[in-house]
């Protein structure tokens, strides 16, 4: 793959531009990496509604039936339920890790089993989330490491 950056000064919006023989499917998650950067969700804090890019969440909780957005210093109450969290961020890296929370997968700084077949990812705020078992082979198969599928 080539990749060329121009800077040309005046512009004021980024453009980028796709050159390929055939859009299959590594191009279209591509673009679903470059959409990431333009969707936003809200969040209320203090009365405040603020204005969040998927790329500041590092995961998103579920605590009595209040979701809660984490970034890397602060905590947002979030309108919407985590299935709608889920299904509207799932392909820009926002994935299900266990029935109450989504963890963005480009803030996983490691992970490490734990008993009963869990896992804990420590993220680049040093925060721990366990991934439930019924989680743990869609989490392995994102970040593209071995053993997670049974078979």
């Amino acid at each position: 793959m080539k990749i060329t950056v121009e800077e040309i000064k005046g512009i004021t919006e980024t453009e980028i531009i796709v050159k390929c023989g055939k859009a299959d499917a590594k191009i279209e998650e591509l673009l679903s990496l470059l959409r990431f950067y333009d969707d936003t969700i809200t969040g209320k804090k203090n009365g405040i509604l603020h204005i969040i890019r998927p790329d500041e969440i590092y995961y998103i909780d579920t605590v009595d039936d209040k979701v809660f957005i984490y970034t890397e210093k602060e905590v947002y109450e979030a309108d919407l339920r985590l299935y709608e969290i889920t299904e509207r961020f799932e392909k820009v890296g926002l994935i299900r890790i266990n029935k109450s929370t989504v963890v963005n997968l480009m803030k996983i700084k490691k992970i490490n089993s734990v008993l009963n077949g869990k896992i804990k990812a420590v993220l680049a705020n040093n925060e721990a989330v366990l991934v439930s078992r019924q989680y743990v082979a869609q989490l392995k198969e994102k970040l593209g490491i071995g053993g997670g599928k049974k078979g």
